[in-house]
C-alpha cells in the first residue's frame, strides 16, 4: 500500500462560502490520517477557483505545482493547481486540539 489518496469536493452554488468545504475537507483529513493510515492526501483545483485555493491553504495544504493550460471552459485555457497534505503536517497542525 502505498498511503496515499486524492480528495475532491463541490459545493452547490447555494451553500458556498458558510464552512461546509472546511468541514468537509477536515472530516476526510481526520479520517484519512486517524483511520485509514494515509501518509499523504492531494487534491487540486482549477485556477479560475481562487477562493478554493485559498481555503486549501488556509487548511494547511502546500502547493505542489501548476499544470498550465490544462483545462478548457468558456473559451480560454485555465491552470490546475495542485496540492497536497503529509500526516506530519497534519499532525504539527492538530497538535493542540
Amino acid at each position: 500500500m502505498h498511503r496515499r489518496s486524492n480528495i475532491g469536493i463541490n459545493i452547490a452554488a447555494a451553500y458556498r462560502s458558510k464552512g461546509y468545504g472546511g468541514e468537509a475537507i477536515n472530516w476526510a483529513l481526520n479520517w484519512g490520517f486517524r483511520r485509514a493510515g494515509l501518509h499523504r492526501i492531494g487534491l487540486g483545483y482549477v485556477s479560475w477557483n481562487a477562493e478554493a485555493g485559498r481555503l486549501y491553504q488556509k487548511l494547511g495544504f502546500v502547493n505542489e505545482g501548476v499544470k498550465r493550460d490544462f483545462f478548457w471552459a468558456d473559451d480560454r485555457w485555465w491552470d490546475s493547481v495542485e496540492m497536497s497534505m503529509l500526516e506530519e503536517e497534519w499532525r504539527a497542525r492538530n497538535a493542540g486540539i
